[in-house]
């Protein structure tokens, strides 16, 4: 029954996201008040995202790993062994069908990731497949 609501949550995070004009910084206190679950709204905060930027873009390089800094540990962890983490992906790669592109982009820009993807496009001056498919990031570090 928790993944079932965990998925409601995570649908409402969206569409809290794409209907209302919330900063980045300010997410997970707007996620609190408007009730979703708090156990997993930090989860929502960082991946949520991540998750929109990497559908969005299947043709980028994204590295499987990220670095978890929590009380002064270093820990290297996989996106994909994190329960949370695909609960997350499954529910938007279900429910991103249903959205615009200008929703997904919405979600997507929250991403350092896809930041970072805009700026080099820019600077380079072209949309190009094939610079998507070159470039390479490196693991990202998420505080907790």
């Amino acid at each position: 029954m928790q993944n079932k609501n965990n998925e409601e949550d995570i649908k409402k995070a969206i569409n809290l996201i794409i209907e209302n004009d919330v900063e980045y910084d300010d997410l997970i206190e707007f996620f609190i008040d408007n009730d979703i679950d708090y156990k997993i709204v930090e989860d929502l905060f960082i991946f949520l995202p991540i998750i929109f930027c990497r559908i969005m873009l299947p043709q980028v390089n994204f590295p499987d790993t990220f670095i978890e800094m929590k009380d002064n540990n270093e820990t290297r962890k996989v996106f994909k062994s994190m329960p949370i983490y695909n609960l997350i992906y499954k529910t938007v790669e279900e429910y991103i069908k249903m959205l615009s592109g200008q929703d997904i982009i919405k979600i997507a820009g929250l991403s350092a990731e896809f930041k970072v993807i805009s700026d080099l496009l820019i600077k380079e001056g072209e949309d190009d497949e094939n610079l998507l498919k070159e470039i390479k990031l490196t693991e990202m570090v998420i505080n907790r």
